[in-house]
């Protein structure tokens, strides 16, 4: 007997080296799975910082060292610390906040890019605050045609039987 196997043609940027998909748009309390160094397209130093959720999904977001880093950190400790972890009192500069990032979570905003090269792709939004998440998630369109409180109206000539 000869088994068949799916064919497919390789392209390298296809390929997704992880087990997880991209975040949709939505809300999530996420975790910092990892924290790289690296440079961006101008030659600064930038972390790529992945959050993933309980789902497995990943989204990136970007931190360039420039005059809007200290103010993306704040942001992103002040959502680490209202996830109940407790913020030391150190000096946190880009070369030591990496270290303390790996592992803690925190609240986001994922939203869908709406125009460019990468229209209709997931996109980091922003790090939220608690209570921001919490109003954000009661908000949230669930995509399930039963979660409306709207009463269906169904015939008994609806169903074959």
């Amino acid at each position: 007997k000869r088994i068949r196997y799916n064919i497919m043609k390789f392209n390298k940027n296809e390929i997704s080296m992880n087990n997880s998909s991209i975040m949709p748009e939505g809300v999530y309390a996420v975790k910092v799975s990892d924290v790289t160094v690296g440079q961006s397209r101008n030659g600064q130093e930038m972390y790529t910082i992945e959050f993933t959720n309980n789902k497995k999904e990943t989204i990136r977001n970007y931190m360039v060292n420039n005059e809007y880093f200290e103010n993306s950190l704040g942001r992103m400790l002040y959502s680490i610390s209202d996830a109940g972890i407790e913020i030391p009192d150190v000096d946190f500069t880009f070369d030591n906040s990496f270290k303390f990032l790996k592992d803690k979570p925190l609240y986001i905003q994922v939203t869908t890019q709406k125009d460019g090269e990468y229209a209709g792709n997931s996109q980091f939004k922003a790090f939220l605050t608690k209570e921001r998440y919490d109003k954000l998630k009661q908000n949230e369109v669930v995509d399930d045609p039963f979660a409306s409180a709207k009463e269906i109206d169904v015939k008994d000539d609806d169903f074959p039987f």
